[in-house]
C-alpha cells in the first residue's frame, strides 16, 4: 500500500527556499548555488552562483515490517532526491 501511494502526488515532496521557510517558521534559510556551495561546491562550480534551487523527494521501494528483530516495526525505503533550478523566481 506505501509503495503505490509513493507513486501519486502525496508521495513526491517539493522543496523551495520559501516553502523550506515557511515549514521551519525562520526566513534565513538560502537555497541557491552559493549558499549550499559549502555542501555540494559542483552546483556553484556547474550552474553559476546565485542560482535559485529546488529540492525535489520521492520515495520507492518500501518494505515495512511488523514484530521482526525485536522491534515493533521497521520501515525501510529508498530516498530519491533531485536537485534542479527553480525558474520561479
Amino acid at each position: 500500500m506505501l509503495n503505490n501511494i509513493a507513486k501519486t502526488p502525496i508521495g513526491h515532496l517539493d522543496f523551495t527556499e520559501k516553502k523550506i521557510n515557511e515549514f521551519f517558521q525562520v526566513d534565513d534559510v538560502k537555497l541557491d548555488t552559493t549558499s549550499f556551495a559549502k555542501h555540494m561546491p559542483i552546483f556553484k562550480e556547474k550552474i553559476g552562483p546565485n542560482k535559485m534551487m529546488k529540492i525535489n523527494t520521492s520515495y520507492k521501494d518500501i518494505n515495512v515490517m511488523l514484530g521482526q528483530f525485536d522491534v515493533d516495526t521497521i520501515i525501510e525505503y529508498t530516498l530519491c532526491i533531485t536537485f534542479s533550478l527553480d525558474n520561479a523566481k
